[in-house]
């Protein structure tokens, strides 16, 4: 069960993402990601916002677009 209080806005951790199918472009796979959402109350079912992370190569335009907005979030305070 997830402890919110474990966990902070800006934290990083590893996440196994599932495979979709058809297959596109989305992430996948074991890999870090930045928490970027957190319940602030008690919830009926365990939730976590996270961001993926990834690196800049072979990205198309959308993505790039994307992780330039993820960057110029402020992670040190909740949201």
């Amino acid at each position: 069960m997830l402890q919110a209080d474990l966990l902070e806005c800006g934290d990083v951790v590893i996440v196994n993402l599932p495979t979709s199918t058809p297959r596109g472009r989305e992430q996948q796979g074991t890999r870090p990601a930045i928490v970027v959402g957190i319940p602030w109350r008690e919830v009926r079912y365990p939730m976590l916002m996270i961001a993926p992370l990834t690196n800049f190569g072979g990205l198309s335009p959308q993505q790039d677009r994307q992780h330039v907005l993820c960057r110029g979030l402020n992670l040190r305070h909740k949201t």
